[in-house]
């Protein structure tokens, strides 16, 4: 944990041999976005995209970049915001309604955008559709989480980032969003 360099350094070496795996593109800005450098992660993305790579997962983690980048207060655009809406929208798009019924980060991504719409039922909604459907993970819990202390449910909200802590004990940066 907490290696990020050498990470970076392993998949931008996986990068060099297959530029077209989008995995090795949101390792990469994972990494980026674990040391708050979000506006390389973002980029990161973006070579991902203009590259003809896309789907949920790409859009989700500029979403997520994007996020961050404003919350952490590194981006005054007043746009950012637009650009986390129009990423879950693309995010969700990209993922098909089909496709997205039996897929948890979808449900995940849906629960964000429909917090960001202000439409708690929903989000509270998607946030539980994915938990049934990854019980084992803990990415669902965290954003189960940030949804439920969001709308104000926070017993419940610790009940489930006190599963996810169980699950991933290691990774305090993911409970205390502090990236």
């Amino acid at each position: 944990l907490g290696e990020y360099e050498t990470a970076i350094a392993t998949v931008e070496k996986a990068l060099s041999r297959n530029p077209d795996w989008t995995a090795t593109y949101t390792e990469l800005a994972a990494s980026y976005s674990a040391m708050g450098r979000y506006d390389e992660a973002i980029a990161t993305i973006q070579k991902a995209l203009d590259r003809g790579l896309d789907g949920p997962v790409i859009y989700y983690g500029l979403a997520d970049n994007y996020w961050f980048s404003w919350i952490t207060q590194l981006a005054h655009d007043p746009e950012t915001m637009d650009r986390v809406f129009e990423s879950l929208n693309l995010s969700v798009s990209t993922a098909g309604r089909t496709e997205c019924a039996e897929n948890a980060v979808c449900h995940s991504v849906y629960g964000f955008f429909y917090l960001y719409k202000k439409q708690h039922e929903e989000a509270l909604a998607a946030a539980e559709r994915a938990l049934s459907l990854k019980p084992k993970a803990p990415l669902p819990y965290w954003n189960s989480a940030f949804v439920l202390g969001y709308v104000g449910e926070f017993e419940r909200a610790v009940d489930i980032m006190e599963t996810a802590m169980e699950m991933v004990p290691g990774a305090p940066a993911a409970y205390l969003n502090t990236r």
